[in-house]
């Protein structure tokens, strides 16, 4: 910096001119380069810092370019560069590296290729670098190593190789690699990395969390969902500060330690898709989780009376699982309940009142024993999904399922219900599935006028005097038609006619054998007759 004090104006212009020049040449060059090779869509027609300097406003002046963030004072330079979502298209040029002042770049979602520069060691002042969304490919770069970052965010890219790099950056303190290549165990480093409380691993090949992942006490954020780790959940009780917790689709083994339902401060926990076994534990009700899902996993026994004081639980999935016995009756208590999948279990018995959740949305209770009547559902007026097929439900289809002003999806398929289906007609369904139940009356008149997305009321003994819309699957009654001009011969009918036709075939062969057999004449039948 060039300091000049007691001149003239004039003198004073000379000065600050020279000391700026050089800063403004490397600065002018980089920026040519990035419109030469990325071209970046908000500086076409407005900016173009490759016709020289003298042709080209100041990068720091008020005709900064798109997207550039220069210092104050009276010797400005280039600190920031946001240039996400600016359709640039080529590879990062090598010159960005000489604008030693930068601290934040970030080209979020372009179609930026090949590999990341190895010359990032130059930029000593870097602390946040977001070059996600890209087709950037190859292993990060040693020198990535050199800048003092806290934030790198390079998810969907390309990128192979271990996460080895990030034992090097003390200073990291959020890490988004999601949706690349990267392979191998979590490195055991990271326990090391007492700053860097987010990780954000997803979508990769990670085969085995570090060895000290229950003792990494600063985390708050751990998602390493859709991976391959195969580790067995440690004791988690001393990571009172995770709040949030995904490890779904991986291949997770051993049971759920209890310590991890104690963690107050827990507010989303995905373990769904993994090989857990066991018991839900009764220390479940600690937990202050308002997402939760254990979904499609082996875990076996009862539902704890505990999930009752999960009271702040929006969202919870333990469906595909081998779960068995009644829902607790205290089930109601979960008050603030926006979706529910219970579904592909062994549950039975009759449901709960369902008088509580006034803010259910969607329920899957499918593929499961409950038994029993649906029981009132006016006080779920949210409801958008009611799903309970393939259970062993009887009785009548409450008269309050008209009250669901939202219900787009019902599924009651493979269940014993029975009488007339409630009217649906003002409901502005787009899945309908009634079919094999006992249900009797007229078709619902919701089909009419309505094209319905899915639609099958097959399998059950409706009245079909009026016809049923064409998109609306109905392959037979299982108590037979009644009588219909429209619907034609009843199942006794057609029963008799299809053995009279079997009949009458098998006259036709027998008869057509008899007389080749008889009518065939032998070898050397005119001899003889001569």
């Amino acid at each position: 910096m060039c300091r000049v004090s007691g001149v003239s104006l004039l003198v004073l212009g000379i000065v600050v001119g020279v000391c700026r020049g050089d800063y403004t040449d490397v600065t002018i060059s980089a920026l040519c380069d990035i419109k030469t090779e990325l071209n970046p869509l908000s500086w076409r027609g407005v900016y173009d810092p490759c016709n020289g300097y003298y042709n080209t406003t100041d990068p720091c002046g008020d005709a900064a370019p798109p997207g550039v963030t220069c210092t104050k004072g009276h010797s400005p330079v280039i600190e920031k560069i946001d240039l996400l979502n600016d359709e640039m298209l080529g590879s990062i040029p090598p010159s960005i590296c000489n604008l030693s002042s930068l601290t934040s770049l970030n080209f979020e979602n372009n179609l930026i290729h090949d590999a990341i520069p190895d010359c990032l060691d130059k930029l000593t002042s870097l602390t946040s670098l977001v070059l996600s969304l890209n087709m950037i490919s190859g292993y990060p770069p040693l020198t990535l190593v050199d800048p003092p970052l806290t934030k790198l965010d390079i998810h969907r890219n390309g990128l192979v190789g271990p996460l080895d790099f990030v034992c090097e950056m003390p200073t990291l303190t959020d890490l988004n690699v999601a949706e690349n290549d990267f392979t191998g165990p979590i490195p055991d480093c990271v326990s090391t990395l007492t700053s860097l409380a987010r990780y954000t691993l997803n979508g990769n090949h990670f085969t085995a969390l570090p060895s000290a992942f229950g003792e990494m006490d600063w985390l708050t954020y751990w998602s390493a969902c859709h991976n391959q780790l195969s580790s067995t959940l440690p004791d988690v009780s001393r990571l009172t500060k995770l709040t949030f917790m995904d490890m779904c689709t991986n291949e997770l083994q051993g049971t759920i330690p209890d310590s991890l339902w104690t963690l107050t401060s827990l507010t989303s926990l995905e373990l769904d898709a993994n090989n857990l076994q066991g018991t839900i534990s009764t220390a479940i009700g600690q937990m202050g989780a308002i997402i939760f899902g254990i979904s499609d996993n082996n875990l076996t026994g009862t539902i704890p009376t505990e999930i009752c004081q999960l009271t702040a639980t929006r969202i919870m999935f333990l469906s595909g699982n081998s779960l068995s016995g009644a829902l607790p009756d205290c089930w109601d208590n979960l008050l603030n309940l926006e979706v529910v999948g219970l579904q592909y279990n062994k549950l039975s018995g009759p449901l709960p009142s369902f008088q509580g959740f006034s803010k259910l949305e969607s329920l899957n209770l499918a593929n499961n024993l409950f038994t029993g009547p649906l029981p009132d559902l006016s006080r779920n007026s949210r409801m958008r999904d009611l799903i309970i097929s393939f259970n062993q439900f009887e009785g009548s289809l409450p008269a309050s399922i008209v009250d669901l002003v939202n219900l787009k999806v019902l599924a009651v398929t493979g269940n014993k219900f029975s009488g007339s289906v409630p009217d649906l007609s003002h409901l502005e369904l787009v899945s309908l599935y009634l079919d094999t139940n006992q249900f009797t009356g007229t078709i619902p008149t919701a089909l009419y006028g309505k094209r319905i997305a899915e639609c099958d009321v097959s399998g059950n003994c409706f009245d079909l005097n009026s016809s049923i819309p064409e998109w609306c699957f109905c392959f037979q009654n299982n108590c037979g038609a009644t009588s219909s001009e429209d619907n034609g011969l009843s199942t006794l009918d057609i029963v008799l006619f299809i053995i009279a036709a079997v009949a009458v075939v098998l006259v036709v062969v027998v008869s057509t054998a008899l007389a080749i057999i008889f009518c065939r004449r032998p070898k050397g039948y005119k001899k003889q007759i001569n």
